[in-house]
């Protein structure tokens, strides 16, 4: 199991103090496409804001686990995303342009939403954010950029550090 040493007790699983739950993708992903409208935008910016907070903290807690090594950090997220359900993962750290890309196939969140005309994987782009934050220890931007729910074959993401208004050049 993903979780050292978990816990189920009265019908709850739990790692430490963070209680996890399995549901149907469809069943999460249902809510976004019913009455699409600008509100329904706002909910995907919600929940990869939080997934980015929640899922940092998990982050954290295996980055120290681990001794704080980045490529020891991502190993452990490569083996536990298909333990969760969220797909295989694949990640590229390039640490010179300070970007972490991020290759899922079978994501859960494209497969439970089925066919759509934008990217629909806003809870791997959140992960993927906290992941790039506790790995530069710089405020980072990320995206999914490829989309199975739009045809493609995987999912593609990448994040980057965020732009300072002071390192940005006039034109």
């Amino acid at each position: 199991m993903f979780i050292d040493n978990p816990s189920k007790v009265d019908g709850a699983i739990n790692a430490g103090d963070v209680r996890y739950v399995l549901v149907r993708a469809d069943g999460l992903m249902g809510c976004f496409k019913s009455n699409w409208n600008s509100t329904s935008l706002m909910m995907y910016k919600e929940i990869e804001n939080s997934f980015f907070r929640f899922g940092r903290k998990s982050t954290q807690q295996y980055a120290k686990s681990l001794g704080g090594d980045p490529k020891e950090l991502l190993l452990k997220i490569e083996g536990m995303a298909p333990q969760l359900g969220w797909g295989n993962w694949r990640l590229a750290l390039d640490s010179n342009e300070l970007k972490l890309t991020l290759t899922v196939k079978n994501s859960p969140f494209s497969a439970g939403y089925g066919q759509a005309d934008f990217a629909v994987c806003a809870p791997i782009s959140g992960m993927l954010r906290g992941v790039a934050e506790e790995i530069f220890k710089q405020t980072a931007i990320s995206s999914e950029h490829r989309c199975a729910a739009m045809g493609a074959d995987v999912c593609k993401f990448e994040a980057v550090i965020e732009p300072s208004i002071n390192t940005l050049k006039a034109v």
